[in-house]
């Protein structure tokens, strides 16, 4: 099951989550559905061996990107 960590500081849009012990940066799309329920989020960047890892490269991101 996927884990939200944390939210972009300026958008929810853009989250790091983590699946099965990897992390990873999700762009939000209103059009993607889980029948798992899985959250409605596309990967854009990935995968990183550690939360601090995954956290730095979200926070170099602007918000604006996608």
């Amino acid at each position: 099951m996927t884990e939200l960590i944390v939210y972009h500081r300026k958008t929810c849009d853009l989250a790091l989550f983590s699946s099965e012990g990897q992390y990873w940066i999700g762009s939000y799309d209103e059009n993607l559905r889980h029948q798992n329920g899985e959250p409605s989020y596309v990967l854009i960047r990935g995968y990183f061996a550690t939360q601090q890892e995954g956290e730095e490269v979200l926070r170099s991101l602007k918000g604006d990107e996608f």
